[in-house]
């Protein structure tokens, strides 16, 4: 079970603090629920029961630790990018990557998707509008797991990949 004010990784809302975990009034006194804050997004606020839903499939996972953020961003450039055929196939596999547990996953679709956007630029054209969604929805939840891991701002996580490739000589082999 998570504890107020720990740090998870909800399914479909990225990184959450628990806020606290309580029976509701409106459900059956016995069963708890998580109230969930997404950290980038403190205007809402989650309930998801701690028994998992109707399924039994619990929508949490613990955040990763700073160590397995560092690992995850040293793997990066060995990380295959997702490739498509089509634009059903490619919606298909953007909705099955954003909404799975699978951080190299989403690594794996943001690179297929900016190896997708140099192709199109090259001939004038420009992303879809489901590929620009998506690869905004996979950096919300990467960038957004690591930040609250190696506890740093959101917006300083780009720069701090950067820095941790070029460290180990990884950017210029990427």
């Amino acid at each position: 079970m998570f504890k107020k004010n720990e740090y998870v990784m909800h399914d479909t809302r990225g990184v959450c603090q628990v806020e606290d975990v309580t029976p509701l009034d409106f459900s059956e006194k016995e069963k708890l629920y998580y109230k969930l804050v997404p950290v980038f997004d403190r205007d809402t606020i989650l309930y998801v029961p701690v028994c998992g839903g109707p399924t039994g499939k619990i929508s949490l996972r613990p955040v990763i630790t700073r160590d397995e953020a560092l690992e995850l961003i040293r793997m990066m450039p060995e990380i295959e990018a997702k490739s498509y055929t089509n634009f059903k196939e490619q919606a298909q596999i953007c909705r099955e990557i954003l909404y799975s547990r699978d951080q190299r996953e989403r690594i794996a679709l943001m690179k297929g998707i900016f190896q997708n956007g140099m192709k199109r630029k090259k001939s004038g054209k420009t992303l879809s509008a489901n590929e620009r969604e998506s690869r905004k929805v996979a950096e919300a939840f990467l960038y957004g797991e690591l930040a609250v891991a190696l506890d740093i701002p959101v917006d300083q996580v780009e720069d701090y990949i950067a820095g941790e490739l070029k460290k180990t000589g990884a950017a210029e082999q990427s």
